[in-house]
């Protein structure tokens, strides 16, 4: 069996523009009109399939950061 690549993808931004958001909308499919805001670092794995003639699936490990000012 060939191990799938694995992918980080690191979100940084402002505070309270919506980072934990696109990180639990994109890996869970869901949607939190508030969320407990980030300390210090997360992270979420997730599988995706690519968008390719021959798709195959991609593991993504994202690091989402606090907005610290």
């Amino acid at each position: 069996m060939k191990e799938e690549p694995a992918y980080k993808i690191i979100v940084i931004g402002d505070v309270g523009v919506g980072k934990s958001n696109i990180s639990s909308r994109f890996c869970d499919s869901i949607y939190y009109e508030y969320i407990v805001p980030t300390i210090g670092v997360d992270f979420k794995y997730c599988h995706t399939t690519t968008l390719e003639k021959h798709a195959r699936t991609i593991l993504l490990q994202i690091w989402d950061t606090a907005g610290d000012k």
